[in-house]
Order: C-alpha cells, then structure tokens, then sequence
C-alpha cells in the first residue's frame, strides 16, 4: 500500500485508485458514520440537560464529532473515493433511538 502522506509530511496527489481503495472507503465510511452517530447523540443529550454549562459542552462535542466525520470524508477524497454515510443503516440506529427514548420517559 503506498503511503497518503510524504516523509516530510506533504501530502501525495493521488493519481489513480490503489487496488485497496474499496476497503479504504468502506473503512472511512465506517468511522464517519460512527462520528455522525456521535454528534447525533451529544445533540440529542444536549436536549435534556437543565444546566447550560452541560448543554454547551454537548454541543461542543456534538460539533467536534461532525469534524472527525468531515476528516474522514476528506481523506477519502484524498486517495479518489467517496466516503458514503447512512447514520439510518440498520447496524447504527438503535443508539440514537435508546437516547430519544431516555428523553421522553424522564
């Protein structure tokens, strides 16, 4: 597999797919949509906190996680792939579910 980034940390402009580019884009859109996932739920807990400080810090987090995902997107486009995400694939949906359903039984 060659390299994404130069020993002197430029970054190489990718000229054609690599053969494991396929993997490369599924394991980039695996962890993006975990990212996603995440913010989705530090939005969602921001949402039931009574103290604007926890509210805040939700928040915070929720928006650092949509930058691990944007990351990851372009390191996708780094190397010529697509980074897809489906936050409502069947393997993601039940954590954003028990999280609306704690909220509306408090």
């Amino acid at each position: 597999m060659q390299p994404l980034i130069g020993l002197n940390c430029s970054t190489i402009e990718c000229t054609s797919l690599s053969p494991s580019a396929p993997i490369w884009q599924d394991v980039l859109a695996q962890a993006m949509t975990g990212e996603l996932v995440a913010a989705m739920n530090y939005t969602s807990l921001s949402e039931i906190c009574d103290d604007p400080e926890e509210m805040a810090d939700a928040l915070e987090h929720a928006e650092g996680e949509r930058g691990h995902a944007a990351a990851f997107a372009a390191e996708g486009r780094k190397i010529g792939v697509d980074v897809p995400n489906n936050v409502d694939a069947k393997h993601w949906k039940p954590a954003p579910r028990r999280i609306h359903a704690l909220h509306h039984r408090a």
